[in-house]
């Protein structure tokens, strides 16, 4: 995968980002209920609420997957934050 660049306006979202303090916390009840929900909705094996630092891919919740962090250099999420289509396909 090729890693993906930073977007313009990197320090102001992680600005933004730090604001809300939801890094590297521990799961809570309300997102992991937004997961799940999703997953089962929409019929995938998985879901997540994923916030993007400046060198991790942070799963604030995750449905299928058991892990918690990824590198933000082999994330999807560093290539859809760079894109102005709202929705990003892989």
């Amino acid at each position: 995968m090729i890693a993906p660049k930073f977007p313009e306006n990197e320090e102001k979202r992680l600005a933004a980002l730090k604001s809300y303090g939801l890094l590297d916390t521990l799961s809570e009840e309300d997102y992991d209920n937004i997961t799940r929900l999703a997953a089962n909705f929409c019929d995938i094996p998985v879901a997540l609420v994923s916030l993007l630092d400046t060198q991790n891919n942070f799963l604030k919740s995750h449905y299928g997957i058991e892990f918690n962090k990824a590198p933000r250099s082999t994330s999807f999420c560093g290539h859809a934050i760079l894109e102005d289509n709202p929705i990003f396909i892989v």
